[in-house]
């Protein structure tokens, strides 16, 4: 058997298993997609990388989106431009391998699998949707050759005049920092001044591709704030929502859906009790309000019972839901629920495990536009 055939052959057998989960009956479904059918941004997180029924749930909710709604671009927590030359290259050479070595390897699932194989269904049919990241974090099995082959693609690699850097040199001080996420940085200022003064002169030199140039823009600004010891969180959430941003202006009549984790989503995180929220924490959604105000829309992925998932995809029980958490007030509900804010459960809820799968005090109704709790997550 050909090696898309066994892609498909899974990709069938996926279809035929997501029809027996727990899914949210069909008059909350309706009320979930009118909630977030015209807005310009839709979040939808979940409380780790791994879990695997809140991505099923999602990738079902997106082809929705995309089928009834006119939704035209998904963007992944992984890297911006990794993932945008992953799909285009998934497209010609039909191997799920090419897209999935582009994003973070605790994301790689059998969801996720679904909805690139559907995103190319649509692709083939006329309906040029369209695949990005949102991260300026390296994400790829090997970002080294990613990159490095773009520079050559959409540069005068031989001719960067502004720069007396060789590309060999450049080549392998830009491999020490992506093989460590640039932390190499903390060992070799070396590196660093390599790195950044080659990518400023290409910067200043190519202009005939965005996407790379704003993913290298990325890099350069990564490399700077860790040489002025800014705040990596905030930081990296900052440049999440550039990414956002630039992608809005590149697209700016076309619908999107971010797809991550529910950490970078949230709308105000001084409403969570927790001392990293609390220690003036900014997050991409709270970036993403501000801006884009109503247009932006969250909603969070949480279980009700069953188990989470580790890094190796190893299942751990889920701790019983204490009194006044979202979760312990609908325990009792047979099936996968959604509320939103004009819930009174949702309004009266005093904490929630949406994030990390550990349950924190929060105004939930700050955090989030809507909430799906999952019956039976991870069976």
């Amino acid at each position: 058997m050909k090696p898309y055939s066994k892609s498909y052959l899974k990709y069938f057998l996926f279809t035929l298993f997501s029809l027996f989960i727990s899914a949210i009956n069909y008059a909350q479904d309706s009320i979930l997609i009118n909630d977030i059918k015209d807005k310009q941004i839709v979040a939808l997180g979940d409380a780790s990388h791994s879990d695997y029924t809140s991505g099923l749930l999602r990738v079902e909710l997106i082809k929705k989106l995309i089928e009834e709604h006119n939704f035209k671009s998904i963007v992944l927590e992984s890297n911006l431009f990794e993932v945008y030359q992953a799909f285009e290259q998934y497209k010609i050479t039909n191997s799920i391998e090419t897209i999935n070595d582009a994003i973070f390897l605790v994301m790689r699932n059998e969801a996720l699998n679904d909805l690139f194989m559907y995103l190319k269904e649509q692709n083939d049919l006329g309906n040029p949707i369209k695949i990005f990241g949102f991260d300026s974090s390296f994400s790829a099995t090997d970002s080294n050759t990613v990159f490095i082959n773009a520079i050559k693609e959409n540069t005068n690699y031989n001719n960067l005049n502004c720069s007396d850097i060789s590309d060999s040199e450049f080549a392998k001080h830009f491999k020490m920092l992506t093989h460590t996420n640039l932390k190499a940085l903390l060992r070799s200022k070396k590196d660093y001044n390599v790195v950044y003064n080659y990518l400023m002169c290409h910067l200043q030199k190519n202009n005939s591709h965005s996407i790379i140039n704003q993913a290298l823009s990325n890099i350069t600004k990564t490399i700077q704030a860790r040489y002025d010891k800014v705040d990596s969180d905030n930081f990296r959430d900052q440049l999440m929502y550039e990414n956002i941003v630039f992608l809005k202006k590149l697209y700016p009549n076309e619908k999107m859906i971010l797809f991550g984790s529910s950490t970078h989503f949230i709308k105000t995180p001084k409403a969570i009790e927790s001392s990293f929220m609390q220690n003036n924490r900014i997050t991409l959604g709270a970036l993403l309000t501000e801006h884009f105000s109503d247009q932006y829309s969250f909603i969070a992925y949480t279980a009700i019972n069953g188990n989470s998932l580790g890094f190796y995809k190893k299942k751990y029980k889920l701790k019983q839901a204490p009194q006044g958490s979202i979760e312990n007030t609908v325990a009792l509900s047979p099936n996968t629920i959604y509320l939103n804010k004009q819930s009174t459960l949702l309004q009266k809820a005093k904490s929630s495990r949406l994030l990390g799968n550990t349950f924190i005090n929060m105004n939930i109704n700050e955090v989030v536009d809507g909430l799906v709790l999952i019956k039976d997550n991870n069976l």
